[in-house]
């Protein structure tokens, strides 16, 4: 039994031993790409520190460069934009043109829903009820005309220095709302 036990420790040994080779050759694989990318990384930011310096020593140039061949490029295609945009501006105008104006339609949907519930709460005068009250108008206005024509002129009120006096401890104010009451209704009739 003995040696069984050795023989499988030896076994397990083993494996660790491999075990620990392949962890070792790992790390210093990993170390070495680690070191590796940090030098492609030094490399790539002193190219793009490069091509800033190289970019802004010809700036000046290269817009010029780009003003040039955009003057061509405009002259180029300038009338082909045109022509592209009022084509599609003529269909688009001919589209909208096509399409009822959703507004107007609310509009009109609304003013009859608002007339047909003023009418139901009878809210809305008819038309012989505006006849009526336009008449009567009418008449009231010919009334005052009649009425301001025979009043005698009046003389100009001469206003009087108005002395204060004290105000007397109970008034009873008289009513004169009847005679008003009767007046209008002989105006109205």
């Amino acid at each position: 039994m003995a040696t069984a036990k050795a023989l499988k420790n030896e076994k397990v040994r083993k494996i660790l031993d491999k075990n620990d080779e392949l962890v070792n050759k790992t790390v210093d694989k990993s170390q070495e790409l680690t070191e590796k990318a940090l030098e492609r990384n030094r490399d790539i930011w002193l190219a793009g520190l490069g091509a800033f310096s190289k970019a802004r020593e010809e700036s000046g140039e290269l817009f010029n460069k780009l003003v040039e061949s955009g003057e061509k490029f405009e002259d180029r295609y300038k009338s082909f934009v045109d022509e592209s945009s009022d084509s599609a501006l003529k269909t688009v105008t001919t589209l909208l043109d096509k399409i009822p104006n959703p507004s107007e339609k609310i509009e009109d949907v609304f003013d009859s829903r608002v007339a047909k519930t003023l009418k139901r709460l009878g809210v809305v005068p008819t038309v012989n009820a505006l006849q009526t009250l336009s008449q009567q108008v009418e008449n009231l206005t010919e009334l005052i005309e009649e009425y301001v024509d025979t009043t005698p002129e009046k003389k100009p009120v001469v206003k009087k220095k108005v002395v204060k006096r004290k105000p007397a401890t109970k008034k009873v104010a008289a009513k004169k709302t009847t005679a008003k009451k009767t007046r209008a209704k002989k105006v109205a009739a």
